[in-house]
Parts: structure tokens; sequence; C-alpha cells
């Protein structure tokens, strides 16, 4: 039996605003809601919960009714991501209130940071499937 699927592409995608969800800006780690109907709709995000996987980090804010966003797979080999506290270079960084924060000993960790950065700088990421 066929499994239906959606090809996720390396570079930037369009998608929309998921039902309920405000805004999402750039560098913010946001999900997928559900799977587009066919090839031709959206996918459709929300912001990413804390300590949850990011699906995309969103590259160009996505406004509630406005016009498309854009955003890059988690995996792309470098991605720009917004940090919610000062964090150096080899940092492993998961989800925090909306932001890459610095991973707690032993929780997942989704990304690492490729230099060091402030609270609410957009920095260079690298992925990083580990456990900090």
């Amino acid at each position: 039996m066929a499994v239906a699927q959606r090809p996720l592409t390396l570079g930037q995608m369009q998608v929309l605003l998921a039902a309920g969800e405000s805004t999402i800006t750039r560098g913010q780690p946001a999900v997928f809601e559900g799977l587009p109907a066919s090839d031709t709709v959206k996918w459709a995000v929300k912001l990413c919960p804390d300590g949850g996987r990011p699906d995309v980090f969103i590259t160009t804010s996505v406004d509630l009714g406005g016009i498309n966003g854009l955003c890059m797979v988690r995996h792309s080999s470098v991605g720009l991501a917004l940090v919610g506290e000062n964090v150096k270079r080899g940092d492993l960084l998961s989800v925090k209130g909306g932001k890459l924060c610095k991973a707690v000993a032993g929780t997942q960790a989704w990304a690492r940071a490729m230099f060091d950065g402030n609270a609410n700088d957009l920095i260079n990421i690298e992925p990083a499937d580990t456990t900090a």
C-alpha cells in the first residue's frame, strides 16, 4: 500500500500560518501542522513548543492572514536561528520560549551554535540531533 508523501526541499519553502497561531518571526523554530491535501497547497506551520523537535526554521516571517512566509528544513546544512540567551560556538541548543537556548545536560538537542551570540541574536546553526 502506498503511503501519502509530500517531498520537502532543502532550499527555502513557502509556508502558511496554522489556524490559531500568531506571527512567527525570522529565526524561530516551527513545526508542521498536518499534511497538505495536495502539491498545490502550502505547508502550515506553528511555533515549536518548548523541548519540541523543530521541523523548520523561519527565514521570512509568517504573518496572520498575510503573505506566505519562507522556511528552511531543520536538517539544512546551515540555517539561521533566533537565540534566547547568550550562547558560545559549539553549544548544543534546544527549543525554549520560541527560540533556541542551551540544552540542559541529559536533554535532546536539535542544533549546534556555529558562532557566539547574545540573547535575541540571529546566529548560524548546524544540525545536531544528540543528547546534551
